[in-house]
């Protein structure tokens, strides 16, 4: 994997709201009714080091409707170096690709994490599916 273009430099979170709505009638699972919203974004940070910000939201239930159990509000930040011998536009389009698992992947264990100390139980979320309106500078 040496050869691999892209670097991950360093992840941390911004944003982390997770809270059970009291008030939700609680069934055998958590499963929720009302879809993640997740957003990328992709700018370059600094163009003579090729290093790059990404940030990845994810939102559900903002408008704490009872039918599911949490609220959800993250944010998590990426910062990506691509190496000084790749081609830069290729690994542009890689970088989307290897931000949106990171960073999705860190968001959807922590919540798993912090919904299983909260009284509804876990919620883990599946896959997150990668669409054009994804942005990237």
């Amino acid at each position: 994997m040496d050869n691999f273009p892209i670097n991950l430099m360093q992840v941390y979170f911004t944003k982390t709201i997770v809270y059970a709505l009291p008030e939700h009638k609680h069934e055998a699972a958590s499963v929720i009714k009302n879809l993640p919203v997740n957003n990328l974004k992709v700018e370059e940070l600094d163009k003579e080091a090729r290093t790059f910000i990404a940030t990845f939201t994810t939102r559900i239930n903002v408008e704490d409707d009872i039918v599911d159990p949490y609220h959800i509000d993250m944010e998590c930040i990426g910062i990506f170096n691509v190496k000084n011998d790749a081609d830069l536009e290729s690994a542009k389009n890689g970088l989307v690709l290897v931000a949106h698992n990171v960073l999705y992947g860190a968001i959807r264990e922590s919540i798993l994490w912090i919904t299983g100390r909260q009284p509804f139980g876990p919620l883990n979320l599946g896959l997150s599916i990668l669409t054009p309106n994804s942005e990237s500078k």
